[in-house]
């Protein structure tokens, strides 16, 4: 048996890391008792049901890997197909791995992923997301067919909505590739230099947070918060601090989460430059440029370029990517140990067919009444009434309430006054919510204080240089990348003549592509910098990617090799420039940081 799981887990380690990883997989605690739940013979009848909903169709999701019999009869049926699997109970896979050799299934390629447990299913989605364009077939083992069907359509719907988010965030990331890039680079140089949300989780246990918006409903109670910060901790969250700095009002914490330049504008008064402030790893860089204090920064968990070069590890990646910087700022005051947290302006609608409160004036008015016009939405309101709003707002709404479902343990009150609804708080109006803090005292430098003394301990020499070591390694090795590329090129503009007119030669020079291409996305630093600068053109590839793994027609190969890998090396060359332009920026700005510091000392 012992043999068995060895075998099975030393595949599984290198062809799904992530199985290995995230689950008690590799712990291989077998229960005593096993049980086949498949049949030993080919399942003729389930094979029949399963091919109506196979069909034509090329990618094949498996609910249920069972003792892999199932799976096998699959992909001996369909050579042509691929498989994604997912196997939710972890014991049924872990005492597979200890009773049957599976090397002939973990080891087959058109079984292209595979994950375990709950806590996988999310994985999964993305690698299908990543891989697949046109429609999945969905098929269910036996035993899920008999006993939990209803559990495969489930299943469905979730990635149905899981691809739409993954679609967006790839248009978004694609729309910002290069400020994303640029924005964490330059970032890097200040974060090295000032202290993370990290060292300050759980300092103000029990404190009260108020989370500043710049929605219509603001206007109307604006002036509670001048009252209001004496007793809560005031966290605007992005444009609203122009509106509290047109009333005068200081909050203990500005969070800025957004790439773009317009950021600049709304940080640039003096006033708004006074708080405290919090920026996410990918914010403009201008806005922490402008400021000489009073700073710290939280890594976002999808930042892969901040997380490569400062070598950040998951568990430290603690703010999760929302479309909304409120987001953003609820999660910061959960960190710091809220134990409550009240909103204000955040309408995510438009009451009285207003976007921002009076005071918010970075936006184009033209552009502001377009989209309120063409709001094709309604949401219920606070009051019990309609509210017109749009499909982005609703995917705020819908992140905001999924981040109050992860925090239980904290109580959140919506003071919006003519905001919409949000699930897992409840309507108190602010003078409501005054009444309930008002016993409470905080410090109006509460945050200052704190960024001060644990400031000291936030620069690390050594680690500011092994960063600065690491870019300039990229650099040079991106620079040498070119000749790789221009190599690999030549080979895969050969191949499609050859396919036709020598096919042995062909299949040699396929193999050399394939060795040169592994060597170019195996360097460690090309997933954060690559997928991060070209995530539609890598997505292309990799949808194409199964398909040319498992074409057995040399010429079909060849030309898919030539379109696909051929457009993609032409992409990643041409953003040669850019990159070793920012990299280089940043090798200057760190420089400027340890000289700053040669100079303080």
């Amino acid at each position: 048996m012992m043999l068995n799981y060895e075998r099975n887990l030393a595949i599984i380690k290198k062809r799904f890391p992530h199985v290995f990883e995230d689950n008690s997989v590799k712990k291989g605690t077998v229960q005593d008792e096993f049980n086949l739940t498949e049949q030993l013979e080919r399942d003729q009848e389930w094979l029949a049901a399963v091919q109506g909903s196979v069909g034509s169709l090329k990618s094949v999701f498996v609910y249920g890997f069972g003792q892999g019999l199932g799976l096998s009869d699959l992909v001996e049926l369909y050579p042509d197909r691929i498989f994604f699997v997912y196997e939710p109970d972890e014991q049924t896979f872990i005492n597979a791995m200890n009773h049957i050799d599976l090397t002939f299934l973990l080891e087959h390629p058109n079984v292209y992923a595979i994950s375990v447990g709950n806590k996988q299913l999310d994985k999964l989605f993305s690698i299908m997301s990543t891989h697949i364009q046109d429609e999945m077939a969905f098929v269910a083992s036996r035993y899920y067919l008999e006993q939990q069907i209803e559990v495969l359509q489930s299943t469905k719907n979730k990635y149905l909505d899981y691809k739409k988010i993954f679609e967006s965030n790839q248009n978004v990331r694609n729309l910002f590739r290069h400020d994303w890039i640029r924005n964490s680079l330059f970032q890097i140089p200040t974060m090295l230099k000032i202290p993370s949300l990290n060292q300050l989780i759980g300092k103000l246990k029990g404190t009260t947070a108020i989370i500043v918006s710049s929605g219509p409903s603001l206007e109307k109670d604006i002036h509670w918060l001048e009252k209001l910060k004496n007793h809560a901790i005031i966290i605007s969250a992005g444009s609203s601090i122009q509106a509290l700095v047109k009333h005068g009002i200081q909050p203990h914490l500005a969070v800025v989460m957004d790439g773009g330049e317009i950021n600049a504008q709304i940080f640039s008064s003096d006033e708004a430059k006074r708080a405290p402030l919090l920026f996410a790893s990918t914010a403009y860089y201008g806005v922490s440029d402008s400021k000489e204090d009073g700073l710290i920064y939280g890594v976002l968990n999808n930042d892969d370029v901040t997380s490569y070069f400062m070598d950040v590890r998951k568990e430290e990646k603690i703010l999760h990517p929302n479309p909304t910087v409120a987001g953003t700022a609820i999660q910061t005051a959960a960190w710091l140990g809220c134990s409550r947290i009240i909103m204000m302006g955040q309408d995510l609608s438009f009451p009285g067919e207003q976007f921002y409160s009076d005071g918010i004036n970075h936006g184009d008015q033209s552009y502001i009444d377009q989209l309120i016009k063409q709001a094709e939405h309604t949401v219920i309101n606070v009051n019990g009434d309609y509210n017109r709003t749009t499909a982005g707002f609703l995917q705020m709404k819908n992140r905001i309430e999924n981040i109050i479902a992860l925090l239980p343990k904290i109580e959140f009150i919506n003071s919006t006054r003519n905001g919409a609804q949000i699930e897992g708080s409840s309507w108190k109006s602010v003078e409501v919510a005054y009444e309930i803090v008002k016993k409470e005292k905080v410090c109006n430098n509460l945050i200052a204080d704190l960024i001060v003394q644990v400031k000291e301990s936030a620069v690390k020499t050594d680690k500011i240089d092994m960063v600065k070591e690491k870019l300039i390694r990229t650099k040079n090795e991106i620079l040498r990348l070119v000749t790789e590329i221009d190599q690999t090129l030549k080979l895969v503009k050969k191949v499609r003549e050859l396919s036709r007119t020598k096919p042995a030669k062909c299949q040699k020079n396929l193999e050399v592509i394939e060795r040169n291409w592994a060597n170019i996305v195996n360097k460690d630093w090309f997933n954060p910098l690559y997928e991060t600068l070209l995530p539609v053109e890598i997505s292309r590839f990799d949808r194409e990617l199964p398909s040319i793994i498992t074409e057995k027609n040399i010429i079909h190969k060849s030309d898919s090799i030539a379109e696909y890998l051929g457009d993609l090396l032409q992409q990643i060359l041409g953003e040669v420039s850019f990159l070793t332009k920012v990299l280089n920026e940043s090798i200057e700005r760190i420089e400027n940081v340890q000289l700053k510091g040669k100079i303080n000392v």
